[in-house]
């Protein structure tokens, strides 16, 4: 190498040391900013248990809640950690024995996350299965996904679920950081002014699901529901409404950067997309189509 070639290099060099001490720096300032403090408010307050039946839930099975805790406080999770090239899996199964009755179930997660799809949005995902079901069929908390009354709901209702609370830990988690801002500050952005504050001029028609206008949290997770497992009724419904056609590009440029998904429909026949929907996991589709599309898709 010569004299010149070399003090080129070491200019380079020199520069990307100096490029990512400042990008270093800027993360652990946000971190010291807005860290796991936030992380932590995020999920206490703002990002709320995927919504039920009121009519189900503890009393529904006739189990009590004390006597519901007091068999949690007795039984060991049964750990089962699992490898992908480049992603973890953890179940915990409450109660232990349960894991055997809902291994298709934990089958289809994994067909799911260790897809092409998915298997580059996480590391490491926490998953816990109950057997019993609250008065909510899943929420996210402390990087882990809980999902609860797993046998009262159908395989679709299930994967939906699943989907739902997976998009709140890829929201905070996966996507939280560039060096100056949240990347999904760029989907909130189109529709709130604050975490339940919605922009003016905002309309039903701007939003995928009623349960979409509670928060920018429940926006970003219905609306990332609805673009993996109704991505054609998506293109379909975001004809009427172009904030609707901006959260829809921000999936596909942000999260899969390519055709994934793209004008899918795993609903078995024709159907009419509906102008409203209380809640996307609600929303029929044939589980068989979807995991034949990842299967196409490895």
């Amino acid at each position: 190498m010569s004299k010149k070639d070399s003090l080129i290099f070491s200019k380079l060099l020199a520069l990307f040391l100096w490029t990512s001490l400042f990008t270093v720096l800027i993360f652990q300032v946000q971190v010291w900013l807005y860290g796991e403090e936030n992380v932590v408010r995020v999920e206490d307050e703002y990002i709320e248990p995927t919504i039920s039946d009121p009519s189900i839930g503890v009393f529904g099975t006739g189990i009590s809640d004390e006597e519901y805790s007091d068999t949690l406080g007795v039984i060991e999770s049964a750990k089962e950690a699992e490898y992908s090239s480049a992603s973890e899996l953890i179940f915990d199964f409450f109660p232990e024995h349960f894991q055997y009755s809902v291994a298709p179930e934990t089958g289809l997660v994994r067909s799911i996350l260790w897809s092409r799809e998915m298997t580059s949005l996480f590391s490491r995902l926490h998953i816990e299965m109950y057997e019993l079901l609250f008065d909510v069929r899943g929420k996210m908390k402390d990087k882990t996904v809980k999902l609860f009354g797993i046998e009262q709901m159908d395989t679709p209702e299930f994967l939906a679920v699943f989907i739902h609370e997976f998009a709140h830990y890829l929201d905070i988690y996966t996507l939280d950081k560039q060096v100056l801002q949240d990347v999904s500050y760029y989907f909130y952005n189109l529709s709130w002014d604050g975490t339940k504050i919605v922009k003016k001029w905002q309309t039903q028609a701007d939003f995928v699901s009623g349960y979409a206008m509670t928060n920018k949290y429940e926006d970003f997770a219905e609306s990332f529901t609805y673009y993996v497992l109704h991505n054609r009724d998506f293109t379909q419904k975001m004809e009427t409404s172009e904030v609707l056609q901006k959260k829809y590009q921000f999936f596909q440029k942000y999260v899969f950067r390519d055709e994934t998904f793209q004008n899918t429909s795993f609903v078995d026949g024709p159907h009419a997309v509906k102008e409203y929907y209380r809640d996307i996991t609600k929303i029929p589709f044939s589980s068989t189509k979807l995991l034949q599309y990842l299967k196409t898709e490895i």
